[in-house]
């Protein structure tokens, strides 16, 4: 395999930033988040929204939900569910959580 200048000089640059935390993969990963705090840029998370990030269901949805959950059982065919969905039309949208993007 011919040598890729590109990759060598990326071994380079990981060895030498291992080397200057002392190959703390920790410190190297707060050097990084500290980094990426300073660029003032969006990043991108895919971890888990904070709850206050979510909204609780209302009290008018938790009840909607038990009545469908209750009437599931009753239905026999598909026009009895559409007509249930009909005479209970459904809620307005919850807002959006929060943005992936911090």
């Amino acid at each position: 395999m011919t040598p890729d200048p590109i990759i060598e000089e990326l071994h380079r640059i990981r060895a030498e930033i291992a080397a200057q935390f002392h190959y703390d993969v920790f410190a190297i990963g707060a050097m990084l988040q500290a980094r990426q705090r300073a660029a003032d840029r969006p990043v991108v998370s895919f971890s888990a929204p904070p709850p206050e990030a979510t909204p609780a269901p209302t009290d008018k949805a938790v009840e909607q939900a038990e009545e469908l959950s209750a009437a599931l059982l009753d239905f026999s065919t598909r026009a009895e569910a559409e007509a249930w969905l009909q005479q209970h039309p459904p809620l307005t949208k919850a807002p959006a959580p929060a943005s992936i993007v911090n």
